[in-house]
């Protein structure tokens, strides 16, 4: 059995839930843990399936040592296909036939274990779990119920395994309302029928973990149709894995757009890739966008996207212990993206944020011109890093001569320098959302396109800003619905008066929903 090789990234976004811990002791704690995956022939219709597929593709990104149990009579080949998609996930993967310390059973069968047991389903919009009883998947054609089943039992299972370190309480008998976000809101009309739902033009401004977890959402549904346009400029990365929940450690190097079209290519969507920035898009593009659904990762990103002005945007985002969204539906009424993002006071340089990533606090006028000009790495700057963070250089010697950005992104975000480092402080500024974070905001994401474009949110008097906080219980805290204010300083573009008006030009033929 093996931890994955991206395992430092997990190690990464551990360390921001608590602090204390070594990277042996987390290895050897996950090591002693066995997580069983069980279904019986209930579970065999759409709905369980796409739970069972994306467990899996959760639970395999961080525990080495996992089982598939089919609780029917006889043998199941979804025992084998899981296994397979598991090591697909992590190559040393150990498919195991030890007693499980977790079990998470999808379907109708009740089963005797030993260890903990969580029981997951889903009825359409809603997904459940209960910590006593078995719940079933109802067949349907929606599969966000579906997902975030599947992100509900990734999260107790993880606070479970981690319950020395967290004291979090566990879910018993919890619904999350995908339609209603678990709001008293009422609605005079029904909610779309997903057995064939027109799309009609989305853009993703995206394509990194959130991303991922929309893409899940979207390609899970086989009735819609229409355009899904998505920009992203980069390619995967091995750190990438941690929490991409559609790729496979053979798509290493592949861009990421081109994997959203693989991924898409057995649906009715229409996908095109644009392999670049949102600012080199928006270069050739000439006609108006009506709605783009953001999964970046930048304020700075954000930004560009609002600045171009498309009609409705809907924003899916991560921040330590929050998956959260936020709808934008009219352009100077109400906040806009960029309301959340005007800073209240100075804000730290981004050089001088980097060398604190790096260890050399002390050395951000050097760190500048990396940064800047995005020079090589070289012998200068690893022998800072060395020196800073008592490490061999021989430890660093790989990235000499790669762009300072690859370096950036796979030693410091992808949480490299943090394995070598240790036990320290490093890297206290980075964001490293756990898979089922990520995935459930991206999936919430998805559902939210899919509710806007029906007309459903227009109906509806919804809050535009939603969270909901993965290591804490449904039903108690979750998720917590509240009012974006707009941005009172003046200072933000939805203030502006030339904004206002090429807005309201643009779409003037358009009514923005409340």
């Amino acid at each position: 059995m093996a931890i994955a090789k991206y395992f430092a990234k997990d190690l990464l976004a551990i360390k921001q839930i608590f602090a204390h811990g070594s990277l042996e002791k987390f290895e050897e704690l996950l090591n002693a843990h066995v997580i069983e995956i069980a279904f019986d022939e209930k579970a065999l219709n759409k709905a369980g399936l796409e739970t069972l597929d994306l467990l899996t593709r959760l639970v395999s990104r961080l525990y080495p040592r996992v089982k598939f149990t089919f609780l029917g009579e006889g043998i199941s080949p979804y025992t084998n296909q899981f296994a397979k998609l598991a090591r697909l996930i992590n190559a040393g993967i150990e498919i195991t036939e030890a007693p499980a310390t977790v079990t998470i059973i999808v379907g109708e069968s009740g089963c005797v274990r030993s260890g903990k047991v969580v029981f997951v389903g889903s009825d359409n919009w809603l997904a459940k779990i209960n910590a006593r009883k078995p719940i079933g998947s109802r067949e349907c054609s929606n599969p966000f119920g579906a997902g975030v089943a599947a992100c509900l039992a990734a999260s107790n299972t993880f606070r479970f395994v981690f319950q020395d370190y967290i004291q979090k309480d566990l879910d018993q008998d919890a619904v999350f309302d995908l339609l209603n976000l678990n709001s008293p809101v009422t609605h005079s009309i029904e909610p779309p029928d997903l057995a064939a739902v027109d799309l009609g033009a989305v853009h993703l401004a995206g394509m990194g973990a959130i991303g991922n977890g929309f893409l899940w959402g979207l390609a899970s549904l086989p009735g819609a149709t229409g355009e899904l346009v998505i920009v992203d400029p980069e390619k995967i990365s091995v750190s990438n894995l941690q929490r991409y929940v559609c790729t496979l450690e053979h798509d290493v190097d592949r861009t990421k757009v081109e994997l959203a079209a693989t991924y898409l290519s057995g649906s009715k969507l229409a996908c095109v890739p644009f392999e670049g920035t949102w600012a080199e898009y928006m270069k050739n593009r000439e006609n108006h966008i009506e709605l783009v659904a953001t999964a970046v990762d930048s304020a700075r990103d954000r930004i560009g996207v609002q600045s171009s002005l498309p009609r409705l945007i809907l924003n899916g985002y991560t921040e330590t212990n929050i998956a959260g969204i936020t709808r934008h539906l009219n352009f100077g009424a109400s906040a806009c993206l960029v309301c959340g993002f005007v800073p209240e006071k100075k804000m730290r340089d981004h050089s001088q944020e980097v060398a604190d990533n790096l260890g050399i606090p002390s050395m951000e006028n050097q760190v500048r011109h990396y940064v800047a000009y995005n020079f090589p790495v070289d012998d200068a700057l690893l022998n800072l890093i060395s020196q800073g963070n008592g490490i061999s250089i021989d430890d660093l010697a790989q990235f000499r001569g790669q762009p300072f950005s690859n370096f950036y992104s796979n030693a410091v975000c992808g949480g490299m320098l943090l394995s070598l480092v240790g036990s320290s402080n490093l890297n206290a500024s980075m964001e490293a959302p756990l898979a089922f974070q990520s995935a459930l905001a991206g999936i919430m994401l998805a559902s939210e396109v899919v509710l806007v474009k029906s007309g459903y949110r227009a109906e509806a008097s919804l809050p535009n800003s939603t969270q909901v906080y993965p290591l804490l219980k449904i039903n108690d805290h979750n998720p917590y619905t509240t009012k974006l204010s707009k941005d009172l300083t003046m200072r933000c573009i939805c203030n502006d008066q030339d904004f206002r008006l090429v807005y309201e030009d643009k779409w003037k033929q358009n009514t923005p929903l409340a």
